[in-house]
């Protein structure tokens, strides 16, 4: 006999409630703050495995230059960018900026050669965006290839993250601004990075941070 419409409801009510609930239960690792990302410690980024998209996490190993190294980094050729970037400037009017920030970054999207999952994040109104940045609280948050070229595909340009958070962002900006000297290297990393890697730049955010005022500034006022 088939169910009745009503029937049929409450069936979906009833397995919607259950997902939901089982949405909400909150996975014990992640909860506890223990959820282990692949790229942390001990990862060995020279040796051969899944091709994987991942921040730099310390300053160290952005002035390193380990990321871009061939003999150091296996995934490295898998996280160029393959569609150019557009060469104009951003119109002259207001522009819409579209900020990623899709569970702390690199889910699905860090598989470079594409994953099984049809429900994967992903942005279908391009023609409405002018800037599309990819973030998340890692130091340095590099933009996975799928991202640049999607973007760039529809004429959109892209931007990597640079975060210093709290007390600790505070101790890096002390170390990355101490001297013109490391300012400036820095910088010159960051630059690399987005060239070599095919995206157009970086959104720079200093979160809640108190620097020495007479640290470097590339910006003095009068």
């Amino acid at each position: 006999m088939p169910f009745s419409p009503r029937r049929r409801l409450r069936r979906i009510a009833r397995r919607l409630r259950a997902m939901l609930s089982s949405a909400a239960e909150p996975d014990d690792e992640a909860a506890a703050g223990g959820e282990r990302r692949a790229w942390e410690p001990p990862f060995d980024s020279s040796a051969p495995a899944p091709p994987m998209s991942y921040p730099i996490t310390d300053l160290a190993a952005l002035a390193s230059r380990a990321y871009l190294s061939a003999d150091a980094n296996f995934h490295l050729p898998f996280n160029r960018a393959s569609v150019p970037g557009p060469k104009s400037a951003l119109p002259a009017r207001r522009c819409v900026l579209v900020c990623h920030d899709m569970e702390g970054g690199y889910r699905d999207d860090a598989a470079p050669q594409g994953g099984a999952n049809p429900d994967a994040y992903a942005l279908w109104h391009w023609h409405l965006v002018d800037v599309f940045v990819y973030f998340s609280h890692y130091l340095v948050t590099l933009p996975p290839p799928c991202w640049t070229n999607a973007a760039h595909l529809h004429g959109v340009k892209v931007l990597g993250t640079f975060i210093t958070e709290w007390d600790e962002g505070a101790e890096i900006c002390k170390e990355m601004l101490a001297t013109e000297a490391s300012a400036q290297m820095y910088a010159e990393r960051l630059t690399e990075l987005a060239a070599a890697l095919g995206f157009d730049g970086w959104l720079v955010i200093p979160v809640m941070v108190s620097c020495d005022v007479t640290l470097y500034n590339p910006f003095p006022t009068t």
